[in-house]
């Protein structure tokens, strides 16, 4: 069976975007590709590679990724193609991923499952069809933030919205011992993100997510049943795009239970303004903040006496 790769060198900000646009030409194919980025350190920016099992149609791919650079304000350089010897390309992809630190986490391919460390939480993810494996500045500004938080936060019930491949949603299931529900709206990374739960030992199940492990869901947003019924939230993650961040505002700050806490990210810096608004409007602080690359990652706090109904209102006094 013959592999083509095709790739394109974008400025960091446009890497998410070019994935899923790459992701959106073949979302019916029998066999999607497998997606990789990573960063070209001397040029400052990053390579976007995805690898086929049958021929791409280059003129729809082109015109799909031209698209998505053109609503950044960016264009990019026509992709490059070539069909590839037989040999396990995917494999050749995932090492050029580095392993990544965070603190204590640890996240790393299976390639260098040598390098774990006797100490704090290995992670083991490996490029593929969902978003997360800790190299791009989002996942590792949410890692950092979980890192930060685990030396004063004691949360009960914990929410990764977006999960990706699972790699915030396990860290906060290792950090806390407690269940974490993970959701995504993409049935391919929630598939992705059981996957990697079971290659890093950590069980899987159905509700209630009270119990140790991580229960995973395919939900659009905040609006399915077990992640209403399991909320309100004392940590949500949402590593998603500032314009789905906006629009899911006031549906995301009415999970979070008061005094919760909510870490943002997929947005630039330029984007930030925008998000905090809409947050801000929900009745939410801003509690800390990092950028990696010109990426953000947002620690958010819902503060107690906020209506649930209402969350912009406080609440009134129960006597």
């Amino acid at each position: 069976m013959s592999t083509w790769r095709i790739w394109v060198t974008v400025p960091p900000q446009a890497v998410p975007i070019l994935e899923d646009a790459i992701e959106s030409t073949c979302a019916f194919d029998s066999e999607p590709p497998s997606i990789s980025s990573f960063e070209i350190k001397e040029h400052e920016t990053w390579q976007v590679e995805a690898y086929f099992t049958s021929q791409p149609d280059m003129g729809l791919m082109q015109q799909t990724v031209s698209d998505a650079a053109r609503n950044l304000g960016l264009t990019l350089a026509p992709l490059q193609s070539e069909r590839l010897q037989e040999k396990d390309w995917v494999s050749e992809s995932q090492k050029l991923l580095h392993p990544v630190t965070a603190g204590r986490i640890f996240v790393h391919g299976s390639h260098d499952r040598k390098h774990r460390r006797p100490y704090g939480i290995n992670l083991q993810i490996e490029a593929g069809q969902a978003f997360g494996t800790g190299q791009h500045a989002t996942t590792l500004g949410c890692l950092l933030m979980l890192h930060r938080l685990a030396r004063y936060l004691r949360p009960t019930r914990l929410c990764d919205l977006g999960c990706g491949s699972g790699v915030l949603s396990m860290t906060m299931a290792r950090i806390w011992n407690k269940g974490v529900l993970a959701s995504d709206i993409d049935p391919i990374a929630t598939q992705v993100c059981t996957e990697n739960a079971t290659i890093n030992s950590i069980r899987v199940h159905g509700a209630p997510v009270t119990r140790k492990g991580m229960s995973i869901v395919t939900a659009a947003g905040t609006q399915n049943r077990v992640i209403q019924r399991h909320g309100p939230y004392d940590l949500v993650t949402a590593n998603i795009l500032a314009g789905p961040l906006i629009d899911m505002a006031h549906d995301i700050a009415r999970i979070i239970a008061p005094g919760g806490r909510l870490i943002l990210a997929g947005l630039l810096v330029d984007q930030e303004a925008g998000v905090m608004a809409a947050y801000r409007s929900q009745g939410l602080v801003r509690e800390a903040r990092t950028v990696i690359d010109g990426w953000p990652a947002l620690l958010l706090k819902r503060p107690h006496g906020l209506d649930t109904k209402n969350p912009g209102l406080k609440a009134r006094a129960v006597l």
